[in-house]
C-alpha cells in the first residue's frame, strides 16, 4: 500500500493480529517489516481450522486509501514432528505456498500434506516487469552453468505448455546450451504445433524426446526447467523431477503441490494469464528486438489466446503487452487461429 498510509495501516493490522493471537493464547512478534512469527499450542489449531482462519476476514476489513483496497495477510503453519528447525522449515514452506497461490490465505502443512484456507481475494496483476528481468538474468546464469537443459510441461500438454517450452528453448539457444524438450511426440492434439516448431531454426525432430530418453540425458549438472505446472503429479515426467538436482519452475497456476527438490527459481505468478505471457516477458527483457522467428512467436501467442479464451478472461495490461511484443516479433493472429481449427476428418 501507499507509503503515506503505511504507518496507519500497519498499526491497524498489528492491533488486529495482536488481538487474534491473544484470543488463541499465543505469542506474536514482528521480526521484519510486515513479517510476523507466531507461536501457539497445538490444541488451539482445531479451533482456528473450525473457524476457517477468520483472521483473514478481519484483516480484509482494513482498507487503504480512497480506492478502498483491502489489506490481506498470508499465513503458513507447520504441524510436523521433529525439532524446532524442522517445524520452522515446514512453516516457511507453507508460507511460500500461500504467497505463490496469490496470498490472502492460510496454509497448514502436516505430515500428510497441505490444507489450504481462504484465498477469496482475486489476484492483482503486476504492471512492472522488474521481476521478469531479474528471473531471466538468473535463469540465463543457470543455463550457462549447466551441462545440458531439459524442458518439460504437464501431461496432455496444451498450447500454453508447448509454447512456453518453445520460448524457453530460445533462451537455451541464445546461451549456446544443449537442450531437449520432454514431450509426447505422438499427441495428435499437438500435431500442428510440432509442424510449426520444426520450422523454427535450431529445432529439429531430435529436439523433442520422451520421458525414457530424458532419463538417460539427466546428469548431476543437468538443469530441468518446468513450465505451466507446479504440481509434481501432473508433470510430463514425475520421476525426472524427483531425480533432477537443479530445477526451475515457471507457472501461472496457484501452487497445489510440493517439489521433491526445492527449485532454484520458482517464478509462480497466479496473476498472469498464461505461462507464455511470463516467458514472453522474459524474452522481451533479455533479447534484442527481432530475435524471435515468426513460428515460435505464433506458438507462444497461441498459448496466451488459449488460456485467456481469446482475451475474454484473466487478462491485464501485461497480457496485452506480451501479445503486442509477440506481434511485433512477427506473430500473425490469423495463423494462430489456424492452430485452433479442427480438421474436417477429425470432426
Amino acid at each position: 500500500f501507499a507509503e503515506g498510509n503505511y504507518r496507519t495501516v500497519a498499526s491497524m493490522v498489528d492491533e488486529v493480529m495482536q488481538q487474534w493471537v491473544k484470543e488463541n493464547r499465543g505469542v506474536i512478534k514482528e521480526y521484519d517489516r510486515d513479517k510476523y512469527i507466531c507461536v501457539f499450542k497445538n490444541a488451539c489449531l482445531k479451533k482456528l481450522i473450525d473457524d476457517k482462519f477468520e483472521i483473514l476476514d478481519r484483516i480484509r476489513t482494513v482498507r487503504v486509501g480512497e480506492s478502498n483496497v483491502p489489506v490481506t495477510v498470508s499465513i503458513g503453519i507447520g504441524v510436523v514432528d521433529g525439532d524446532i528447525d524442522e517445524k520452522t522449515a515446514a512453516s516457511v514452506s507453507a508460507l511460500e505456498t500461500a504467497l505463490q497461490r496469490g496470498g490472502d490465505q492460510a496454509v497448514v502443512k502436516t505430515e500428510k500434506g497441505m490444507d489450504i484456507y481462504g484465498g477469496r481475494t482475486k489476484t492483482v496483476q503486476k504492471k512492472t516487469k522488474v521481476r521478469a528481468r531479474v528471473v531471466a538474468a538468473e535463469l540465463m546464469e543457470l543455463i550457462g552453468a549447466s551441462r545440458n537443459v531439459l524442458i518439460m510441461g504437464h501431461r496432455y500438454a496444451d498450447f500454453d505448455a508447448f509454447g512456453a517450452c518453445v520460448g524457453i528453448s530460445k533462451l537455451c539457444r541464445v546461451a549456446g546450451a544443449d537442450y531437449n524438450i520432454v514431450s509426447n511426440v505422438n499427441d495428435a492434439n499437438l500435431k500442428k504445433c510440432f509442424e510449426k516448431a520444426y520450422a523454427v531454426p535450431g529445432i529439429t525432430k531430435n529436439t523433442f524426446i520422451g520421458s525414457d530418453l530424458a532419463q538417460e540425458r539427466l546428469y548431476s549438472d543437468t538443469l530441468l526447467i518446468i513450465v505451466d505446472v507446479n504440481n509434481p503429479q501432473q508433470f510430463e515426467s514425475e520421476d525426472l523431477a524427483a531425480k533432477a538436482n537443479t530445477i526451475v519452475c515457471i507457472d501461472h497456476h496457484r501452487k497445489t503441490g510440493e517439489f521433491v527438490v526445492h527449485p532454484e527459481i520458482a517464478y509462480i505468478e497466479p496473476s498472469a494469464s498464461s505461462s507464455c505471457e511470463l516467458v514472453a516477458d522474459m524474452l522481451e527483457q533479455t533479447l534484442p528486438s527481432g530475435s524471435l522467428c515468426k513460428d515460435e512467436a505464433e506458438l507462444m501467442l497461441a498459448g496466451i489466446v488459449l488460456d485467456t479464451k481469446k482475451y475474454e478472461v484473466n487478462t491485464g495490461t501485461k497480457t496485452f503487452g506480451a501479445a503486442q511484443f509477440l506481434k511485433s516479433e512477427g506473430a500473425d493472429p490469423g495463423q494462430v487461429q489456424q492452430l485452433f481449427i479442427t480438421d474436417f476428418e477429425d470432426f
